[in-house]
């Protein structure tokens, strides 16, 4: 195991290599003219957006919560960064009929630097704390390969990704620490002036090792401005994990609708 740590550490450090170096030749390229098919780095643009709202879920958590996240981003034409957190609050009943407080906390952050126009590499890695499964902690990094089918600034885009990566999490008393292999989809589609929907699916298979079992993740986003500030954000997500934890169940789907200040 301890092995397999330190090749995932030294492929996670030549990748961040990887994009220092191209950033920094990116970036002497930025002062000519922008020629067919090369990448000029534009000025950064900033989104920061904050979310409140109710949550149904069904599966692990079986109650109506309070939701909440974050959102903030920069990126340019060359470079991208983004960083998320997703949370659940709210009170559960167990078996003695008690109430209980019950909490759930994800976030993720993600960098990428494209190499053309629709190809480039990515750094992501992610945080999962959930009392509802039982989850104590569950991270994941994972450097890789991003290829853009489909991609019209920001109106349209779809993309491809797949890397090794790192999981280390507990469930319940057992705590898995293995290497796999990960695989994802994004689409985006800004469909008008004011509304925009964003799809993402990612998939960790079960390569043996500690894994014993498949995670996958998927989420569907509907965003629709009020106003500059405001926003109705519609989403669902649904995680399996193969080998959850005793008691718990493989399957989650949550469904929120929240209002979004953006600043």
């Amino acid at each position: 195991m301890m092995m397999k740590r330190q090749s995932l550490v030294m492929v996670s450090a030549l990748v961040m290599m990887a994009l220092v170096v191209s950033a920094g030749a990116a970036e002497k390229k930025a002062g000519g003219r922008k020629a067919k098919g090369e990448l000029q780095k534009s000025a950064l643009e900033w989104s920061r957006a904050i979310d409140f709202g109710a949550v149904y879920t069904d599966g692990n958590t079986e109650t109506t919560d309070l939701s909440y996240g974050f959102d903030f981003g920069v990126k340019n034409d060359v470079n991208s960064a983004r960083w998320t957190l997703a949370g659940l609050y709210g009170e559960d009943r167990d078996a003695e009929g008690d109430d209980v407080t019950k909490n759930k906390v994800e976030s993720a952050i993600r960098g990428e630097h494209l190499l053309s126009p629709r190809q480039g590499l990515f750094l992501t890695g992610s945080y999962l704390y959930d009392e509802c499964a039982d989850v104590d902690y569950a991270f994941m990094v994972s450097p890789g390969y991003v290829v853009y089918l489909l991609k019209d600034t920001d109106v349209l885009e779809l993309s491809f990704e797949a890397g090794p990566a790192g999981v280390f999490r507990r469930d319940g008393d057992e705590e898995r620490n293995y290497v796999t292999a990960r695989v994802a989809e994004r689409f985006l589609w800004a469909f008008s002036k004011v509304a925009s929907l964003e799809q993402t699916v990612e998939y960790l298979p079960d390569l043996g090792g500690d894994a014993d079992g498949d995670l996958i993740n998927g989420s569907v986003t509907l965003t629709s401005a009020m106003t500059d500030y405001l926003a109705l954000k519609l989403g669902a997500t649904d995680k399996y994990n193969g080998a959850p934890a005793e008691g718990a169940e493989k399957n989650d789907l949550a469904i929120t609708a929240s209002l979004q200040v953006r600043f």
